[in-house]
């Protein structure tokens, strides 16, 4: 890789365990401790091998599966051995070591079959039902094409399976043995006392416990951010994160799709809720998620925002969702049932829009190792395309095409992606063969690159002077189009936001309209006070924009979101309530 000669804040030193100055706690979560075969790493949260890659650590071979893989109460997969996996293999060429008991090996050779392989041949009848009959020309063929991205880089005539990336060390009776030359260490489960003891040589080295470390996500003060509310536009983009898993300064891709200031997270990162208060945003502007595939760069924040954000609609295909319900059961041993409860979903099927806040959304499926789907955003006669995680290689395509991977047709629809039709296209750049060569990007015309943003992509691995830009995150780099919003953009505005209203999830549908004849919009300037103790209110006040202060003699009592409400001695609908 190019040598990274951007100068950044000094990285702190892992803190190491009081007892056990061998063992050091990783900032992400987990647990590392040194011994005669290599660092051993206990539990594993997303993202730590940042934590090991950003210090110039040496990211360990084995790792201990703790028995309890979801920690509900942080709502967190802790037993993410994807990246890890990739990495060891893609960039260092060895398997990664997985020491686990019997029933967990089967838990991950499932979650692999989703991750690495994708849906096996018993799923594909799900996968023909994700197209119209027109869209089912340019479908992709699934088991060719994952077939192509499964050959082995380092010897194309293998292909990749589960044993290639991962191999197993079992607990027997509570011990795990790992040897190495005439170096043994064993790993005690002692399930009594809740820890690992670790012996090198027969010798004790450390006492780790069995409950994955796992830190606090930071403190968000709600007061503090009451004067960052951020305004979101009718239409545009605000980036959470614009990186990769290998990217340790970066924040794996993701972001919030505004369409009539409503958003749509798109594979949220992890703690997307933190982030979002971070840019003032309220978790509640949000009303649904799009998951692109299952990769856990892409899931694993999806997963947790569904967990913590209670009941959302969730948008994807059946074949998509169900990988990730398969993926998600395995990790938390909950039915498949009961995994579906956590959200409402919205079936996508190719070919057909999407209605959503005044917009239209239009899927289709990109060219990855796994599938993906990416979308079309249109809202007042403008447009944003995504093409989520996609290799866009033109020749490569060509060359696939030429061996029967591709129909003509697929092929057709690949190479003709259509970067001059929109007003933003946002575009990975990740590593090739799965992702995007970045010289393609960088051939463009430079008409095209003017309102192209790269995502997935390290930001110091953009060549210098090559027009790319990278679409950067925050909400004052806010991608914004002008768009004139539709007609009838109002009435969707108002039936929104009276759905967050808890009161009124329970309403008929055929009264709806005396809730939409009554209601109208009443804007107030910063400071300016709406109900005044002692006040005869005549009003059943909801928030749309901005946010509201209810404190008493002065002192903060909490604050009001939008979709959150109060009143005073109104009649509503014939139902007299008070505050």
């Amino acid at each position: 890789e190019e040598e990274d000669k951007t100068t950044h804040a000094p990285v702190p030193p892992l803190q190491v365990m009081s007892d056990f100055p061998n063992c050091e706690y990783l900032p992400r979560g987990g647990i590392v401790a040194t011994t005669a075969v290599g660092r051993i790493q206990f539990g594993m949260p997303p993202e730590t091998i940042k934590d090991h890659l950003l210090r110039g650590l040496p990211c360990p071979v084995y790792y201990v599966v703790p028995r309890e893989k979801f920690l509900k109460d942080k709502r967190v997969n802790v037993a993410e051995f994807e990246f890890p996996a990739y990495f060891n293999f893609f960039i260092k060429k060895r398997p990664v070591c997985l020491i686990c008991t019997p029933e967990s090996e089967l838990q991950i050779r499932a979650i692999f079959q989703e991750t690495l392989l994708g849906p096996s041949s018993e799923f594909y009848g799900t996968f023909a039902a994700d197209f119209t009959q027109e869209a089912s020309l340019y479908a992709p063929d699934l088991p060719k094409e994952m077939a192509y991205f499964r050959r082995n880089p380092f010897d194309l005539t293998k292909d990749l399976n589960i044993d290639t990336l991962l191999k197993f060390i079992n607990f027997k009776d509570g011990i795990a043995t790992i040897t190495e030359g005439d170096n043994i260490v064993t790993i005690r489960e002692v399930r009594s006392k809740g820890e690992y003891v670790v012996a090198e040589n027969m010798k004790d080295i450390a006492k780790i416990p069995i409950r994955t470390f796992l830190p606090d996500p930071p403190h968000i003060d709600i007061e503090e951010l009451a004067p960052k509310w951020f305004d979101p536009p009718l239409f545009g983009i605000t980036m959470l994160g614009n990186s990769h898993g290998f990217d340790p300064k970066g924040t794996t891709t993701g972001f919030v799709l505004w369409m009539n200031k409503v958003g749509v997270m798109v594979d949220p990162p992890l703690h997307s809720a933190t982030l979002l208060r971070q840019y003032g945003i309220p978790t509640n502007l949000i009303d649904a998620i799009i998951l692109t595939h299952v990769h856990s760069d892409h899931d694993a924040g999806t997963f947790h925002k569904l967990l913590d954000a209670g009941r959302i609609k969730l948008i994807s295909t059946a074949t998509i969702l169900e990988s990730f319900t398969r993926k998600y059961s395995a990790y938390t041993g909950i039915t498949t049932t009961e995994f579906r409860n956590l959200f409402y979903y919205y079936a996508v099927k190719i070919g057909v829009p999407v209605p959503i806040h005044g917009g239209v959304l239009h899927f289709h499926y990109s060219l990855h190792s796994i599938p993906t789907v990416g979308f079309t955003a249109y809202f007042g006669e403008k447009s944003i395309i995504y093409s989520a995680d996609h290799c866009y290689d033109p020749a490569r395509i060509i060359q696939m095409r030429d061996d029967g991977v591709l129909s003509p047709q697929r092929a057709e629809f690949l190479l003709k992606f259509p970067f001059t039709e929109h007003n933003i296209v946002l575009h990975e750049a990740g590593v090739p063969p799965l992702h995007t060569p970045m010289s393609v990007l960088a051939a463009l015309a430079p008409e095209i690159k003017e309102k192209l943003y790269v995502v997935h992509v390290d930001v110091n691995h953009i060549p210098k002077d090559c027009g790319l830009k990278v679409a950067n995150v925050g909400v004052a780099n806010t991608l914004c189009v002008k768009a004139k919003p539709p007609p009838d953009a109002h009435i969707v505005e108002k039936l929104d936001l009276l759905s967050q209203v808890e009161l009124f999830t329970e309403f008929p549908y055929n009264r709806v309209n005396e809730l939409l004849l009554v209601a109208r919009r009443e804007r107030y300037v910063r400071g300016e006070y709406l109900v005044k103790s002692g006040s005869e209110g005549l009003k059943f006040f909801i928030i749309s924009q901005g946010i509201v202060r209810i404190s008493d003699n002065k002192d903060l009592v909490k604050f009001l979101w939008r979709g959150d409400f109060f009143w005073r001695n109104v009649d509503i609908v014939g139902n007299t309530k008070n505050s």
